[in-house]
């Protein structure tokens, strides 16, 4: 896991790495049916112009609020002989007797597929990933002379290496006239949760050369915010968002229940760049700007899944502001987590 913050601004410059060595996210597998949203905007004005926009993303390895319990319910025979008819659905004894008994639930007859819902959280501790990505940008122009271009792509198929599930990429500048300001904020938050997930045999992963897991991947929780803010009576502004929060499945449905997502797929990703000029090489920016990003990471360890305690804790903050007549701020923050990673 690395999280990696790089700050320009003027002439300084400072790079920050963090790496660890526990465990990882793993990603939650996309659902059958994959979605595509592009939206476009473009606005050349004098006066006044909004733009809000909001994205609340949620994914589950199983279900949303809910731990779901499925399977057959087996036959456990006690005494001598017999055999059940999946035709005439009965029991057929052979001589001697014999009694079968149902599990886990005796008051299903054997064979019968069952279903059965509990309230939400915990996650299933049967073993469950979750993803929530959260997305909202607010900005108003006021009394000056406008030019926003923004555009916004959201894929919640599964993307891998160099390619992500959300982007959004925006252009602004504002002159103001007499009062006029312009004030934006742009935020996003990748929350990620998972429980030791037991592997039963199976080997999460397409590479014959996989990392050895052991019997299970450990519990996992990581959220990372990173945005920026501007009140500005002239700037142009220029900041890129990109994710990637999406996995595949490892095994079908009928496989395992909860379903067991891969592990060696592309991991998370989140890039976040904001960057800030004057409006030509003689009129600088004015006004103030701030950008940050906040991180906190929890990981399992190699006792999985016996061991239910935290073997890495991280929590990072930063943040940067500046007010004044500015002749270039620049920030850029990348945030990379999977058991394998890229870089």
């Amino acid at each position: 896991m690395k999280l990696q913050v790089i700050y320009l601004m003027l002439v300084t410059f400072c790079l920050l790495g963090l790496c660890g060595a526990a465990t990882a996210d793993v990603l939650a597998p996309n659902v059958p049916e994959t979605q595509v949203f592009s939206v476009q905007t473009q606005m050349d004005l004098v006066g006044t112009a909004t733009h809000q926009e909001e994205v609340l993303w949620r994914l589950s390895s199983e279900v949303l609020n809910a731990n779901e319990e499925m399977g057959l319910n087996q036959a456990e025979f006690v005494g001598i002989g017999g055999n059940w008819d999946l035709v005439a659905e009965e029991w057929v004894y052979n001589p001697g007797g014999g009694e079968y008994v149902s599990e886990p639930y005796p008051d299903l007859a054997p064979g019968t597929f069952f279903s059965y819902s509990t309230p939400e959280p915990p996650l299933n501790p049967a073993g469950e990933v979750q993803m929530s990505d959260a997305y909202t940008e607010n900005t108003i122009a006021d009394q000056g002379l406008i030019t926003y271009t923004k555009s916004m792509d959201i894929e919640t198929g599964y993307q891998p290496e160099n390619l992500q599930n959300i982007m959004a990429t925006r252009i602004f500048t504002f002159q103001g006239s007499g009062v006029g300001r312009a004030v934006s904020k742009e935020e996003t938050t990748l929350d990620t949760a998972g429980t030791a997930t037991i592997l039963q045999g199976f080997a999460p992963y397409i590479c014959p050369f996989g990392q050895s897991l052991g019997d299970c991947f450990p519990p996992f929780c990581n959220i990372v915010r990173s945005g920026s803010s501007i009140d500005m009576t002239r700037t142009s502004l220029s900041s890129v968002l990109e994710a990637r929060t999406v996995g595949q499945i490892a095994y079908g449905p009928d496989e395992k229940w909860p379903p067991l997502p891969r592990v060696d797929t592309a991991p998370v990703e989140l890039d976040y760049r904001v960057r800030i000029i004057g409006t030509d090489p003689d009129s600088p920016a004015l006004g103030s700007v701030t950008a940050y990003i906040q991180a906190h990471m929890q990981e399992g360890g190699q006792g999985c899944p016996v061991r239910t305690g935290k073997a890495q804790d991280i929590f990072y903050s930063e943040e940067t502001t500046t007010d004044g007549t500015i002749t270039l701020f620049e920030k850029i923050m990348h945030y990379e987590s999977g058991l394998k990673r890229l870089s």
